[in-house]
């Protein structure tokens, strides 16, 4: 049995990433944040297909101390280069998106389907390359707002914490 790109890229992922992010939106002034991303599968049986995903982010040098943004989900392949995503944040929000992954499973590039509970949102983007041997991980983040056009809002820079 081969493996498809999209699994290729749940497996490059696996793992708890941290590192260092920029934010940046026309509403709010520029700022800093640390961020830590885990990608985990939820047993031996499910490997092959999803994985739940936790984000947590903090004030720099507060990590522990003064959270930021927090999210949990669950990541699955729908298909050989098909992702569906799907978040809860803490602002009690669900976002649905789906992605696309590259023929080699180092890159994923997601667009929301849809909100739950969060009324100013019209859409995000997020694009999450990897680079499995030396252990980096990139996360960019765009959002629409009723006021705001697609906008880029986050990047972050991790490295490689832990293979899980």
């Amino acid at each position: 049995m081969s493996t498809t790109p999209c699994q290729k890229f749940l497996q490059n992922i696996l793992g708890t990433w941290e590192g260092a992010g920029a934010g940046e939106y026309p509403t709010m002034p520029n700022f800093a944040f640390g961020a830590k991303s885990e990608y985990k599968r939820v047993s031996e049986k499910t490997k092959a297909h999803f994985i739940h995903t936790s984000v947590e982010s903090w004030k720099p040098n507060k990590k522990g101390e003064i959270g930021m943004h927090y999210e949990n989900g669950f990541m699955k392949c729908s298909g050989t280069n098909e992702l569906e995503w799907g978040l809860a944040h803490n602002f009690a929000g669900t976002e649905a998106t789906v992605g696309t992954v590259n023929d080699d499973g180092t890159s994923a590039k997601f667009k929301s389907t849809g909100f739950g509970n969060v009324s100013y949102l019209t859409g995000t983007k997020r694009e999450l390359t990897v680079d499995a041997a030396s252990g980096k991980l990139q996360d960019e983040f765009w959002m629409s707002t009723h006021d705001t056009p697609m906008t880029h809002h986050l990047s972050v820079k991790y490295n490689r914490a832990a293979k899980l």
